[in-house]
């Protein structure tokens, strides 16, 4: 009988040792049976930037995602990123290498509980140069702000060496260089002289622009702002005018192969502006004066008074050309300042009367700030509103539209929260500088204009 079981035994470790054998070939067969995706092609290779090339490639069939591989010279491959687009940016090349990249495609499929990855051939491979540094990338590809920020940068550079200050930009510089850029390439001349614009000296008188002195530096032909500064530097007047030290100032322009540059000597930039009050074009300027204030960016404004009625407005920070203007007191309470020239507004700048009390609000307003907290049970809420008030009567003028938004809002929530017979007011307070105040009983703080300020 013992003889018996163990044979019984035997032959059933036999069968579950084949039908685990036949399991494992089972699986490999399954592992063997994934197909890869196919191969992929590398549509582009190019550099984009300073120490950035992007590679793009067509999509790969049954591909889940991609590996982009990278070497220098006849250093090892190297993965250097996995993406599912067909295209992926290498933004860690170094600039001036040259860097041969491959990609391959690969999906997944699962063995078990484990995730495995199928990977297809790899793409023949591509080559980039990166480019070296913003200046020595094609000036056309650039955007103007970065040319000028690019080449004032080296002109510093190349002062620095020589023991000068610094130039500094000047947009109405920069405004001139560039119609002058733009009407060599119209006429085809190369020619600090224009039929249309005559000399450089013509155009800062026609901008109002007032310098000690000036100088000018064309050029055409160059691709790029390192070839341009490279010319100009090996030009004894052209390196004279970079290295001149009573520039303080320089404008920078180009436009399609034309290059230009603008120095000046402590700039001045005049404008006509109309009293908006009177109409008189007759002002005083109050710069670093009594009358200055800072509006709603933290920008200081400088004033302007007017000789025949008296009138003060501050000048806008914006273009400063013109002068911040009463746009008057809308329904929700807010006062703007607006600049008929750029469209430039401000909400802190008071120029308006006192709805309340009728006196000119130029000078005449506080900011406050107070501390609300709303709460309930499951809900709590604590933000600073900050309000305008008169200081003749002591009135509330102003909220910002972002606290009377969020005051709303909030408001909304805590209601929500609480049980319908609870007063949502019992579970707000008003406080400053430790003083808990009247809850106000509105959710719009517009409706508290022309209130008494918390004293």
């Amino acid at each position: 009988m013992k003889k018996i079981l163990k044979s019984i035994l035997f032959s059933l470790a036999l069968l579950i040792a084949a039908g685990i054998a036949a399991g494992a070939l089972e699986a490999e067969a399954s592992a063997a049976s994934v197909s890869a995706p196919t191969k992929v092609k590398i549509t582009s290779a190019k550099a984009i930037s300073a120490g950035k090339n992007i590679i793009t490639w067509k999509k790969a069939k049954k591909a889940k995602g991609y590996q982009v591989y990278r070497k220098l010279g006849s250093a090892k491959w190297k993965k250097v990123g996995a993406t599912k687009a067909i295209s992926f940016t290498d933004a860690k090349a170094k600039g001036g290498k040259t860097y041969s990249y491959k990609v391959r495609a690969y999906k997944t499929y699962k063995k078990g509980k484990k995730t495995k990855y199928k990977y297809g051939k790899f793409s023949a491979v591509k080559k980039v140069k990166t480019i070296a540094s913003i200046g020595a990338m094609p000036a056309n590809k650039l955007s103007m702000a970065t040319l000028r920020s690019t080449m004032l940068s080296q002109i510093n550079t190349k002062r620095k060496a020589a023991g000068l200050p610094e130039l500094k930009a000047y947009t109405e510089l920069d405004d001139l260089a560039q119609i002058k850029a733009k009407d060599m390439y119209k006429k085809g001349d190369l020619n600090h002289y224009s039929s249309t614009l005559g000399w450089f000296s013509d155009q800062l008188i026609g901008a109002n622009i007032a310098t000690k002195s000036a100088g000018e530096n064309i050029a055409a032909g160059q691709s790029t702002v390192n070839a341009v500064m490279t010319s100009w530097m090996n030009s004894p007047g052209h390196k004279a005018n970079i290295l001149d030290s009573s520039f303080t100032h320089v404008g920078i322009g180009y436009y399609k192969g034309y290059w230009v540059q603008l120095f000046a000597e402590d700039p001045v930039t005049s404008f006509i502006i109309t009293c908006p009050t009177c109409g008189r074009e007759d002002w005083a300027i109050a710069m670093e004066a009594d009358m200055t204030s800072k509006d709603e960016n933290g920008n200081v404004l400088n004033y302007l008074y007017c000789y025949k009625c008296g009138s003060w407005y501050p000048l806008c920070p914006g273009c400063k050309k013109d002068v911040l203007a009463d746009a008057g007191i809308n329904n929700g309470g807010l006062i703007c300042a607006k600049c008929s020239t750029c469209g430039y507004q401000d909400r802190k700048v008071c120029i308006s009367n006192c709805p309340s009390c009728g006196n000119r609000l130029l000078g005449n307003t506080e900011h406050e700030d107070i501390r609300v907290i709303m709460a309930a049970d499951n809900y709590s809420r604590r933000f600073i509103i900050e309000y305008v008030y008169c200081k003749s009567c002591q009135k509330i003028i102003l909220f910002t539209d972002n606290d009377v938004r969020a005051y709303r809002a909030v408001f909304k929530e805590l209601a929500a929260s609480l049980p319908e017979d609870e007063n949502v007011y019992d579970h707000i307070t008003w406080e400053k500088d430790g003083i808990t105040y009247p809850t106000p009983q509105t959710s719009n703080l517009s409706d508290l204009v022309g209130q008494n300020r918390f004293l």
